[in-house]
């Protein structure tokens, strides 16, 4: 498979400017995007595209900074990383924490604006776990040495996550971490008990305890959500090339348009072609940052690369599913795109430490001939 991605597209610094590129263009159509929902909104009309313009200035300081950093270093401060985001996500849990829909899942930092643990949680566990994998070496595919740290290390974080109660996320979590742990060795046997005793106790807790997501679920089954049946209804009504920017309506519609259903907009205003553009972009970022992936210097950049690029594309295929009526609803935004400080700085960190990456390549030819050179526990060190 690294052969097909490997045989065209140049280098690694043309891969790392493509991937750029491509999330510099997504942030700019992001932009756009906050422009026309908020333009016709009372009061200050511009307040939220300031703050997102401030967002995409911090973001990339930080892309800046994590490249600087390297991936390495951010692999040697995981551990510490992953304890503060439990901290984080248990402060969520504790009486008086901001309530939104139903879920506690952010804490608010005054002016600043606030931050999301989970969002962070998705960035903390790519690393650790590849310098998790690094320091099992062979034994990650061994139940007892390696299943088992990985899913309590996994465990702890998707069960803060899921009492908020977020399970979008949860199942975002869990996916994301299972495809780091298995493209490094982790059977996908081992997973099937755990899937099979915790299916049953989410289920119970839908109908019990979380009544809002099994509504949820079965309004979405019967056909019969509102935000969902507003978004199809305005993502068609752009047409092959969209309406003029401001023309629209689908902000007095479609709730959360800013942030989840970001692509509405994009399909009023850009049209068909404004959407291919869009999914276009993100196919091309996936793809570079697989061919980053591959051309890695050690099984380190391979899984922080593949992890990060993986994590973007997973969660624009999530957004465009829930969009266009594929799956319920799941509180997880458009990449670059959907409005929030949180999400497009965890983001922007990814880019950075993707590009990261590429600084210490192989050139394709090096990569045909010999494997990344597997990972130790002192690369992390």
């Amino acid at each position: 498979m690294g052969e097909l991605i490997l045989r065209r597209g140049g280098d690694a610094r043309q891969s790392a400017t493509r991937f750029g590129l491509a999330a510099f263009a997504l942030t700019s159509i992001g932009l756009l995007v906050q422009l026309a929902v908020t333009t016709a909104s009372p009061g200050d009309p511009y307040a939220l595209v300031r703050r997102q313009i401030i967002y995409v200035l911090l973001g990339l300081l930080v892309a800046g900074a994590s490249l600087a950093f390297g991936y390495r270093l951010a692999i040697r401060w995981s551990r510490p990383l992953l304890v503060v985001n439990w901290v984080l996500l248990g402060i969520l849990l504790l009486p008086g924490a901001a309530i939104s829909g139903g879920s506690a899942r952010w804490i608010e930092l005054g002016s600043l604006g606030h931050v999301q643990p989970s969002e962070v949680a998705k960035v903390v566990l790519i690393l650790f776990f590849a310098g998790f994998a690094a320091a099992r070496g062979s034994k990650l595919a061994d139940f007892r040495e390696g299943f088992l740290p990985a899913i309590s290390y996994l465990g702890i974080t998707a069960g803060l996550v899921v009492l908020e109660p977020d399970l979008g996320q949860t199942v975002f979590l869990v996916a994301l971490s299972a495809a780091v742990l298995m493209v490094n060795g982790l059977r996908v046997r081992h997973f099937l008990p755990v899937f099979a005793a915790v299916l049953p106790v989410l289920f119970f807790a839908m109908r019990e305890k979380w009544n809002y997501i099994g509504d949820r679920v079965e309004g979405f089954l019967a056909g019969s959500h509102y935000q969902v049946e507003q978004g199809l209804h305005f993502l068609a009504s752009g047409g092959a090339v969209g309406q003029t920017l401001g023309d629209g309506r689908a902000h007095l519609f479609v709730p959360e348009i800013k942030n989840d259903f970001a692509l509405v907009a994009v399909g009023e205003h850009g049209g068909f072609l404004g959407c291919a553009l869009v999914i276009g972009l993100f196919l091309v970022l996936f793809h570079q940052g697989m061919r980053l992936a591959f051309m890695a210097r050690d099984r380190l950049g391979f899984t922080v690369a593949f992890g990060l690029s993986f994590m973007i594309a997973l969660q624009a295929a999530v957004n465009v599913a829930v969009v266009t009526a594929l799956v319920p609803p799941k509180g997880i935004g458009l990449p670059f795109v959907s409005f929030g400080g949180s999400s497009l700085l965890v983001n922007a960190v990814a880019v950075g430490l993707v590009l990261s990456v590429a600084r210490d390549a192989r050139t394709p030819e090096e990569a045909f001939g010999t494997p990344a050179r597997p990972a130790t526990a002192g690369d992390a060190a």
